[in-house]
């Protein structure tokens, strides 16, 4: 049935009732899919933030386990770092017992080296002043009878100068001009003493010489040459 045949059997008022009844049914229905729509959007909403919160947590845990391990990680640098300082640490100290070992092997143990005079320990620094070195070195008796020896050491430095050979000794051209070192000792004996050499002199070598008596007796003839560039040290500049 249409709206003619309800206009034709019931007229204008039931038309109109119809026209009413037929509205209230559409909003009626319309209110109820409104009011399910808002119920599943709630549900959508509901299970949404369940998942942001459980996310949240998630993230949280997360960035504390980070954080947690991160700390750490650090530590771990730290304690490395520590210990490789302490390694290096303990390898310089080391070296240098090992050196101090080597020394007093040389003084009281002769048998363990070379018989005889030694010169040990050279090294050349340069000093303060143009051409101006520091020299430093240790003699030593490698003989089991630890009588007092003595001698002259004659030091001498071979080169070039201004392109021609030379070797000039203690006493010349103004090197050493106090002359040979004057030795006298029955273990050891430290020399610590400065020099010049002329301008434009390019050293190659620095050469020792003595003849070593024990008391009055000669004891033997010593001689050693060393390498300027293993003995010169351009890093240790004197301060004194």
């Amino acid at each position: 049935m249409n709206l003619h045949d309800i206009h034709r059997k019931f007229g204008t008022s039931g038309l109109v009732i119809a026209v009413m009844l037929g509205l209230l049914l559409m909003l009626f229905f319309g209110y109820q899919l409104a009011m399910f729509q808002l119920q599943q959007d709630s549900r959508h909403s509901d299970v949404a933030r369940d998942t942001l919160d459980a996310l949240k947590t998630e993230n949280s845990t997360l960035t504390k386990s980070l954080n947690q391990r991160t700390v750490a990680l650090e530590l771990a640098k730290m304690d490395v770092e520590q210990t490789e300082a302490l390694v290096s640490e303990l390898e310089e100290e080391l070296e240098g017992v090992r050196n101090q070992l080597a020394f007093y092997q040389r003084v009281m143990a002769p048998e363990m080296t070379q018989d005889g005079f030694l010169v040990d320990g050279v090294e050349v620094n340069p000093a303060a002043g143009a051409d101006l070195f520091r020299l430093r070195f240790v003699l030593l008796q490698q003989r089991n009878n630890k009588a007092v020896i003595k001698g002259d050491l004659l030091i001498s430095v071979t080169g070039f100068l201004d392109g021609e050979p030379v070797t000039i000794k203690a006493g010349q051209r103004g090197f050493l001009p106090e002359g040979p070192v004057v030795y006298r000792f029955k273990f050891f004996q430290n020399v610590d003493i400065d020099f010049t050499l002329p301008k434009n002199f390019t050293p190659t070598s620095l050469n020792f010489a003595t003849t070593v008596y024990q008391y009055t007796t000669r004891r033997g003839y010593y001689e050693k040459t060393l390498p300027w560039q293993e003995i010169l040290h351009s890093n240790k500049v004197s301060a004194d």
